[in-house]
């Protein structure tokens, strides 16, 4: 999984930094990376690759933009009608 991960993400631009972690689960090994670009046009093009399976035993991945806590609760907030 890691040389996967690895070898999409460093085609898609310049990275400034990147964690690639391993962790077992409920007996299951989960993989997390947090990959930063220098530039965002590849940050974009990394979005794009969200819910692609590795192979075919794999679970999709998830690929999203890093944000505060506070951040993904605002921008939650938005997107949902409160009840009345």
């Amino acid at each position: 999984m890691e040389a996967f991960l690895k070898n999409k993400f460093h085609t898609l631009g310049e990275i400034e930094s990147e964690a690639i972690m391993e962790k077992e689960i409920d007996g299951n090994k989960k993989f997390f990376a947090f990959i930063a670009f220098k530039d965002k046009e590849s940050a974009d093009e990394a979005i794009k690759l969200n819910n692609i399976k590795p192979d075919e035993k794999s679970e999709p991945i998830y690929v999203g933009f890093a944000e505060s806590k506070k951040k993904r609760k605002e921008k939650f907030k938005k997107q949902t009608v409160p009840f009345d």
